[in-house]
C-alpha cells in the first residue's frame, strides 16, 4: 500500500560519534517525520517512516560523550517528534551545540533551541 501522500520518506538524521575526542555529530537534514503508515489491517509498513525510537535507538552511541554537534537544516514536520528530540538531546549529560546551516522551521527549530550553545551561520533562517 503506497504511502498516504504517495511520498517516500528517508532517514532525515545521521550519527557520527569520535571515541578518541568525545565528541560527536548530528546531522538532521530534511523533513521530521514521526508517523509510519498502516495497511487496510492496520500493520505497520515498515522502512518508509522513521520515529522517534529510531532515532532515540541511534542517540544511544552519543552516551559518554563530552560534547555533541547537532547541525541543522530542516523545514521542520512533526512538532511532537521535534520535541521529543529536543527533549532527548537535552538528557544528555554534555554540552549540546546546535548549528543553523541553512533553515529551522517548524519543530526543527524547536529541536535547535535544545542545544546548551546555539550557532546561526549568516543567511540562514530560524
Amino acid at each position: 500500500m503506497p504511502n498516504p501522500q504517495n511520498r517516500n520518506f528517508t532517514k532525515f538524521w545521521n550519527i557520527a560519534v569520535n571515541p578518541a575526542t568525545g565528541s560527536g555529530t548530528i546531522d538532521l537534514d530534511g523533513e521530521l517525520v514521526a508517523t509510519r503508515p498502516k495497511d487496510i489491517c492496520g500493520n505497520v509498513e515498515d522502512g518508509v517512516y522513521y520515529t522517534n525510537d529510531d532515532f532515540k535507538n541511534d542517540l544511544a552511541a552519543c552516551e559518554g560523550l563530552s560534547q555533541v554537534t547537532v547541525n541543522i537544516n530542516s523545514v521542520g514536520g512533526d512538532l511532537f517528534l521535534g520535541i521529543a528530540i529536543h527533549n532527548a538531546l537535552r538528557a544528555l549529560p554534555c554540552k549540546v551545540t546546535t548549528v543553523l546551516r541553512g533553515i529551522a522551521a517548524s519543530a526543527a527549530s524547536v529541536v535547535f533551541c535544545a542545544g546548551t550553545e546555539r550557532l546561526v551561520y549568516p543567511g540562514s533562517v530560524l
